[in-house]
């Protein structure tokens, strides 16, 4: 299954970079995430950094994932938002860190079995989740 994540306010793309070297930390996840890029615009240098396209095997690795994403948006200073998306956009999940950082153990863990459940579902074309509004 691939899960693709986009970062809805990180124009620089700096945030994504930070996800992404979270994500990386994880053994489950190790050598599983990658950079998605747009071509550069006209008269600038380098892609500009899109998503990361995360795959992931059969086993505990969405549990994992949905861990990091949580507590990644509980460390950041900012509102971020960032969407979860898998079968290419037919299932998504929108996460936003304001929401997440007033969260309580239980509260976390029943949040990350949620992302879990929506991103790990059988194929229901269409459906969505907003956690943490």
């Amino acid at each position: 299954m691939d899960v693709k994540i986009n970062l809805l306010t990180d124009p620089s793309g700096d945030e994504l970079r930070s996800l992404q070297a979270w994500l990386v930390e994880e053994e489950e996840l190790r050598g599983r995430v990658h950079v998605a890029a747009e071509p550069p615009e006209p008269g600038r240098m380098g892609a500009a950094v899109d998503a990361l396209l995360v795959v992931l095997a059969p086993g505990g690795a969405l549990a994992v994932l949905s861990g990091v994403l949580i507590t990644w948006l509980r460390q950041r200073t900012s509102d971020v938002t960032l969407t979860a998306s898998r079968d290419g956009d037919r299932v998504q999940v929108a996460l936003s860190a304001r929401r997440m950082r007033s969260l309580d153990g239980a509260d976390l863990q029943r949040q990350i079995a949620e992302v879990e459940r929506l991103l790990g579902g059988e194929s229901d074309a269409g459906r969505q989740g907003a956690i943490g509004q």
